[in-house]
């Protein structure tokens, strides 16, 4: 279905409504697997709403009826029958699903999968259409938590709210960055950014075809080691991340997805590596206390520096003060201190990802925000085509991972946005939303990359 049908089918289902705005109030609502009472607090007052049908678990993602929802944050949920097709206004957005599809589409028809798992699709049981609770939540910028003892979900806008609360404490910027002239370096096909080229490989998003092979070659000798390094069918391959605080808020995401997810590597041993508070500079030599931590990690999980043969890294410097191109060029050699100190502490990694940061628009600190977010992705290119050109047979393949920036709402190539809610309120660090999409993202890369399904699937 091209974009434009997409588009009419949704204006068609909400052409009667009015545009509907989020409540100035917070709200939470708390559902329960198996129960169909749904509690609703916000306001000072508290209430009790009856579901037409109760939240139930379908391929490990929790599945309800989700008009009362909306309808109780002041959004709309819609069916029209003939197509099987439901509409979901929410914050001015609108969202198309279709039963039995694993595709949703946004009302200026830009498509996004619901989840890496396919059978995790929109279903009617006894007349009731069920679609899955965290996927739409979350892409409408709620929040989203589970509590695995009492089996109950608690969905709340407070997300949305902060983004337009005008009295948060958060230290203000100086100044506000227009971001309308970036574009991702992904889609910067003859765009130039400070009269510097995009695309993350000098003109290609995909590595060189020789570097490609170099990098297929390294992950084939990617195999389970033992504690002291040594090819062991019992052993163990460590894929561990390395980073700052919004790095593990997301790996650790990862980390549940990966848990249940099907057709992983049974060898892999996945270590969150990544230590709030530990940028580029808190670990750029390696008598930081950073690595002394990192090992510890793998010291509680059973494993040693020796069996770590793949890592993502994504990180930053906190409060930057330089002008591009200096950032970027700092950001290049502070990646390029990281991954020669991994080098040498992990002396049988073979596959290293590079990330550089996600949006940073919404930033109410100086903490990371742009230019500083989007200019940090050039560094990173820099580097990585430095090594592509410099580096022989004993280095590792070092390319990039999912490349996290989009700007803001702006729908990116490939579907990707983000909206106020996909961060907390400080607008650097990710909400439970955010990290979701991050956590999806670096799924997605491991699971497709030329390089790294080769050890990161059974």
């Amino acid at each position: 279905m091209c974009r434009g049908d997409i588009m009419k089918k949704i204006i068609l289902i909400f052409i009667l409504f009015a545009v509907v705005c989020t409540s100035a109030n917070a709200k939470e609502l708390k559902l329960t697997v198996g129960s169909r009472e749904m509690t609703s607090t916000g306001g000072g007052n508290t209430k009790t709403i009856t579901l037409e049908s109760p939240p139930k678990i379908v391929n490990g993602r929790t599945f309800l009826p989700l008009r009362p929802l909306f309808e109780e944050l002041g959004g709309e949920v819609r069916w029209r029958a003939q197509a099987s097709e439901v509409g979901i206004r929410y914050n001015n957005r609108t969202m198309l699903l279709t039963i039995g599809s694993n595709t949703a589409a946004w009302g200026n028809g830009t498509q996004m999968k619901i989840d890496q798992n396919s059978d995790v699709v929109p279903f009617v049981e006894n007349g009731f259409t069920l679609l899955p609770l965290r996927f739409i939540s979350e892409a409408f910028g709620l929040k989203v938590e589970w509590n695995e003892a009492e089996q109950s979900v608690t969905v709340s806008d407070s997300n949305i709210a902060a983004a337009s609360n005008p009295n948060r404490t958060a230290a203000p910027l100086n100044t506000k960055i227009d971001t309308s002239g970036m574009v991702p370096i992904i889609d910067m096909k003859d765009e130039t950014y400070k009269g510097f080229t995009g695309m993350l490989y000098n003109g290609s998003n995909t590595p060189p075809a020789e570097y490609l092979e170099y990098g297929i070659k390294k992950a084939k000798e990617i195999v389970p080691l033992d504690k002291d390094g040594k090819p062991d069918d019992n052993g163990a391959i460590v894929f561990m991340s390395v980073g700052m605080s919004n790095t593990t808020q997301s790996f650790s995401v990862f980390m549940d997805i990966a848990r249940t997810e099907k057709g992983l590597n049974p060898k892999m041993t996945i270590i969150d590596g990544a230590i709030g508070g530990q940028a580029i500079a808190q670990m750029n030599t390696p008598d930081k206390p950073y690595w002394n931590q990192a090992m510890q990690r793998l010291t509680d999980k059973n494993v040693t520096a020796k069996q770590v043969q793949a890592v993502w890294i994504k990180q930053a410097f906190i409060r930057p003060d330089e002008v591009f191109p200096e950032n970027a060029q700092k950001i290049q050699e502070g990646f390029r201190d990281i991954i020669n100190i991994i080098r040498d502490k992990y002396p049988n990694v073979k596959v290293i990802y590079l990330s550089s940061r996600t949006y940073g628009g919404y930033a109410t600190t100086q903490l990371n925000p742009e230019p500083y977010a989007y200019e940090a992705g050039f560094g990173v290119k820099w580097l990585i085509n430095d090594i592509i050109r410099e580096n022989g047979s004993d280095y590792p393949y070092v390319a990039w991972g999912p490349y996290l920036w989009a700007n803001g709402e702006t729908v990116r190539s490939d579907g990707l946005f983000n909206v106020r809610g996909d961060f907390a309120d400080d607008g650097t660090h990710p909400s439970p939303s955010g990290r979701r999409k991050v956590a999806n993202l670096l799924l997605e890369f491991l699971k497709t990359d030329e390089t790294a399904k080769i050890w990161f699937l059974q």
